[in-house]
Order: structure tokens, then sequence, then C-alpha cells
């Protein structure tokens, strides 16, 4: 029989979501035994014993200029030494998925190159590359069409037989009877914290998520669409629990109360929701991350562990027709998923939830879907990062967050409004809810869409699930090394917790080098950040040295003006900076499609100033990468 496995290369993530997507698709469809693998953790060099009976494929992401993931730097490595030493792999049958951005110069880079290199070895591609293009949100769609394909081709390459389309779990799901009340998760986000006892909730691993306390809530500002907040957290005298200037916040939100409370009613689970279950991976499968949390219940499955207000994929709402509770429904969720630009107007455009899918098209039918299905196609709920906007030199123990919350635009019913809370974005919207319950002092606001007291009553009082997570965006060792910063919206973020370093060390005696800071906001009214602080701090820096432009897109009256501008209005004193100091630094921090912008911007300011060719500057701005003298903290 025919064997695949199937390796991802990621960054973030995402390839491993499509890897896994691929396994499920080939081991429903024609019964496959399928591996899927973290390509860091394969012995790269046995790629020469691979058979005629497997077929590998690659799921790999490009990030940067066109830079490979860190996790696929060993294979990287091993295809261009076999290109090198003139060996050959005859044997070798691939597939091959891209995920790429097509604003990017490099798009899909590291498939491309992969790709092309496995050709010169004589490994024999199956299909064509299949290329994820994220720039205008079709990776979904991309991938669907080239899976499409190249499983045709596996079928008719090697004569696989199409199985039987009934359904087969992945987990096991089962009701638990006797249970200790303190063994079962109700929303902690790891099993340290399930203990009854505090003194043995001690987390000897700062990765691990604590119980931090809100000290300070308020909004900075507010505009018909849009509001920013700005959150102080206590990180108690937890001594592993430590951060530096410039590092992330983890934080793990949860589902809206309504959300889940619709899920469980179509299932028709309201006397089953707080039954304790068991979830354990049909054969051990290597999917089975969920497990972690068992046992668990109902309940709070799906208002803490799986992601029920994520983005929905036609996939997704193509398995779920066979669960339909009528013919009628069953059609009607074919043909919405079955063409990708009718399910963008009817789901995409629309935010929908899952829940709230079913029972937009469910007629208040019960919908008989079993538990492992959620499971399956859900992901697990992630922690969210936020920027660190605190120096931890200024106040060590205690880290504050800036965060802009996304309004559901007017032309939304107020009940869609109300039930698709997540649709704007789970996380800011629990931390919205949250600074209300903190203004009205209150524990919980009954009008709340969040339960914020969380998991045994763990988070009363303003407390959310937390961790320090290390960034590679830090502040030079030397104060004197001159830094340029450049950030749009929240993206100043960590800027604040720079500026408010520098300025401490100014205090202290030390001598502080060249800051520049390259601000973008809408308008002064909508989105202007920190304004009071940042002038004071260049009163105590100096105003020759921390030098502060603002570039404002939106506002009335004015033509419109963007960081990449600002930029070029200065480019020789920048270049200046890179030229007279060899540690000199630039920052980039907020949304991928400005980061790109401002790299395209400084590349053309090296060209024009030292009068050189693309290639060149192009090469310049890679040494900053690799030197780390270029930082990025972009986000898509």
């Amino acid at each position: 029989g025919l064997d695949a496995v199937i390796f991802w290369g990621s960054q973030s993530g995402r390839a491993e979501i499509f890897a896994k997507r691929l396994s499920d698709s080939l081991e429903v469809r024609f019964g496959l035994k399928v591996l899927v693998a973290d390509l860091s953790d394969y012995d790269h060099s046995s790629l020469s014993e691979l058979d005629i009976h497997h077929v590998c494929a690659f799921v790999l992401s490009t990030y940067g200029d066109g830079d490979p993931p860190d996790n696929t730097e060993g294979f990287w490595r091993t295809i261009h030494q076999l290109l090198e030493s003139g060996s050959h792999l005859p044997n070798m049958r691939y597939l091959i998925f891209g995920l790429g951005n097509s604003k990017y110069r490099q798009f899909n880079h590291v498939a491309e190159t992969v790709d092309r290199v496995l050709q010169q070895l004589r490994a024999n591609r199956i299909g064509d590359v299949g290329r994820g293009d994220d720039a205008n949100g079709t990776t979904e769609d991309d991938f669907l069409s080239w899976r499409k394909k190249v499983e045709e081709h596996l079928k008719a390459e090697f004569g696989l037989q199409e199985q039987a389309g009934s359904y087969k779990p992945a987990y096991i799901v089962q009701e638990l009877n006797q249970v200790h009340p303190h063994a079962v998760f109700k929303g902690e986000p790891h099993r340290a914290l399930l203990r009854k006892d505090p003194h043995m909730r001690k987390l000897v691993d700062q990765n691990m998520p604590r119980v931090l306390t809100v000290i300070q809530a308020k909004i900075l500002w507010e505009s018909l669409d849009r509001l920013c907040l700005h959150i102080e957290l206590d990180l108690g005298t937890d001594r592993l629990l430590k951060y530096k200037t410039g590092d992330h916040l983890a934080f793990w939100p949860s589902n809206p109360v309504r959300e889940v409370n619709q899920l469980i009613t179509i299932l028709g689970l309201q006397d089953s929701r707080k039954s304790v279950i068991s979830i354990n991976p049909v054969n051990g499968s290597v999917h089975a991350r969920e497990s972690l949390f068992s046992p668990t219940t109902i309940e709070a499955l799906f208002t803490h562990y799986l992601e029920i207000c994520g983005p929905i994929s036609r996939e997704t709402v193509q398995a779920l027709s066979h669960f339909a509770p009528s013919e009628k429904i069953k059609m009607r969720l074919l043909h919405m998923s079955d063409d990708a630009d009718r399910f963008k107007q009817q789901v995409v455009k629309k935010h929908m939830t899952l829940p709230d899918l079913m029972k937009t098209v469910g007629e208040d039918l019960i919908w008989n879907v079993p538990l492992s299905f959620f499971l399956e196609k859900l992901k697990a709920m992630q922690p969210r990062y936020y920027s660190i906007s605190s120096s931890a030199v200024v106040q060590p123990q205690q880290v504050s967050i800036t965060v802009v919350v996304d309004k559901p635009p007017a032309d939304i019913s107020e009940d869609f409004k109300t039930a698709s809370v997540g649709g704007w974005g789970l996380a800011t919207s629990y931390l919205n809810a949250l600074q209300r319950s903190y203004t009205r002092n209150v524990s919980e606001e009954p009008s709340s869409p969040f339960e914020l007291n969380g998991a045994h009553g763990l988070l009363a009082e303003h407390k959310i699930f937390g961790c320090v997570k290390r960034s590679d965006f830090k502040l030079p060792v030397r104060a004197s090394t001159p830094i340029i910063m450049v950030g749009c919206g929240t993206g100043v973020a960590p800027y604040r917790a720079f500026i408010q370093e520098r300025a401490r060390r100014k205090q202290m005696g030390q001598q502080i080098g060249t800051t520049l800071l390259f601000m973008g906001y809408r308008s002064i009214a909508s989105g202007f950040l920190y304004k009071e602080e940042w002038l004071k701090y260049q009163q105590i820096i100096g105003k020759d040295v921390f030098k502060i432009w603002t570039a404002l897109s939106q506002e009335p009256g004015e033509s419109k003006v963007y960081v990449q501008n600002r930029l070029a209005e200065n480019a020789v004193e920048i270049l200046n900076l890179f030229e007279e100091d060899a540690a000199c630094r630039i920052y980039i921090c907020g949304s991928a499609d400005m980061a790109r912008d401002v790299i395209s911007v400084l590349s053309q300011m090296r060209r024009q100033v030292s009068n050189e060719d693309e290639k060149t500057s192009s090469a310049w701005i890679r040494q900053l990468r690799q030197s780390k003298r270029l930082l990025e903290d972009v986000w898509h």
C-alpha cells in the first residue's frame, strides 16, 4: 500500500494547520496511513532511503524577505548539500503547497525553491506547485483547489480507491461519572492551575500561564468604529515571572456566553452541558492536542478550549452538511460552500461563526453533531500576544498593554452584534468587557458578554490568565546606540517602553544616542496615542536627541501622509546614522502591509542617497535583518 508523510515548515503554525487538513482528507477519502511531521523533527539524511511506496508532501510558509521558517533550516541545508554533491532522489514522489503573500517581492519563495532543488535532484512532483496567497485572503480557496487536483493525480497514479463516505471520528468522547471536581478542566489553560492547594500551583516555567491581576484599565480614545485600551497588570512576587523591555504578553481569552449557549442549544445539550467528559484520540492520533484538557465539561470545551468564534472554512461547512437535521438544510449548506464567491458573500463578509451559521440555516431544529467533529474542525483556543508597552527598568513588577478594539459595523443588526462579538476580535472584545467591569468596580456585570470570573473563580476580581513571551524586539545594550522606531496605531506600544527606559537611563546620568520616532495614525482625534508622554520624555531626553514625526492618513482637511513618507523626507539623517554607528538599529511595528512599504522605501532611500542598484540595496536590507539591526514585530 501507499504511505504518506506530510512535512510542514512554518513560523506561525499556519502551515501545520493546512498539513493536518491535507492528512485528514487523504485518510478519509483514500484510507491512507498518513504521518504529519514538523520538518525540524525529521532525519533529513534519510531522504535517499524513500521508496516508491511513499509519498512526501511539503506545506511550507515563506516569511520576511523570502526567508525559510526556522524549523526548515536543517531540511533547507540538506537538499542544497545533496545538490552540491551531485546526489539524486529518483524514488521521491512529492506534493508541495506554499503559503505566502503576493504583496511581497519573494512570493512563495520557499516552496518555489524547494521544488526547484527537488526537481534538480530528479525527484518526481505529483501535480502542480500550490501557491496560497494571503494578499487577498484567498489562501483557503487556493488550498482547496490545489488539494482537489493533487488528490485526483494520486488516485490516477497509484490506483487509489475511494472509501465509503461515513464519518469516522478521530476522537473518542465519553461521559465520566466519578471524577474529583479539582481534576476537571473548567477553563484553566495549564494542568498546574488545577490543583486545589495554592502552594501547589508553583509554576517552574515562565512560559506557563499564571493568574495576573488588572491594576489599571482605561480608555485612551474612542471613535465611532474603534476604541483603544491601556491595561496594566501586576506580575506579583513570582521571581520566575520577569519580563524584559520589548517582550510580549500572552493572554488566554474565552468565548462569549451567548455564542456558547447558542451552540449548546442547537446541539440539544442543555441538560448535559455540565457533564464531565474525557477526550482521547483514536489510535493515538498525532493531532490530539485537545486531550491535554481532559477531563473537562461540554460547557468548558466550548467556552475555553475551542475557537468556536473563529472564521469558518468552506471545507468545514461541507463536512457539517453530513450532519444537517434535514435534507433541505444539507442542500443549502452545500450550495453555500461549493462556490467561493457565494461563500464569501454569505459567510465571510458577515463574520459568521459556526454557531451563527447553524442557527441561521437550522430552522430551530436540533443538530446531532458528535463532539469529535468540533475537536477535528475547530482550532484549539490559542493565546493572543500583545507587545508590552512598559519598561522593565521603570516598572519591573507591572506590565502594560495597548489594545485597539474594533466595533461591529453600523449596518449589522443589534442581535447579530451581540451574538457575534467574537467576530470582531475575540480577545479584544474580552479585554473591553474586562475594562468595563474594572471601571465600574464590579467583579462581573450581569450583562457582560463574557464569563469573566473564570474556572473555579480563579479570575474573579479582574484577573486574566497570562504569561510573558520572550521577543527579539529589544533595545541595544548601550543606551548611546542610535535607534529608529517606525510604527502605526498600537504599533507604537513597544516604543513607549523603549522611550520610558531611555528617559530613565538619562535620569541615571547615561548618554542617550539619537532616538527617532516615526508614528502613523488615522487622525489626531482618532488614534494618537500617549501624546503627553512623548512630550514629557522629550523634555527629559532632549529635543535634539529624541525627535518625533507623525503621519496622519485621515486627518480632516489634510492630504494623506504615511510613515514611509516621513522616512523618505529624512533619508539623509537616517542613512547617516547607519554609516556613523555600526550598531544603529531600526524597528518596525504594525501591520505587515505597512512594514513591507517601509522596507521598500528604506531600500529606495539607500539607492538614491548611496547611488546603488536594486540588487545592492536589497542585499543591504538582508544584511540588516541577519545582523538584527532591522527588527520587525508585524501582524497580518
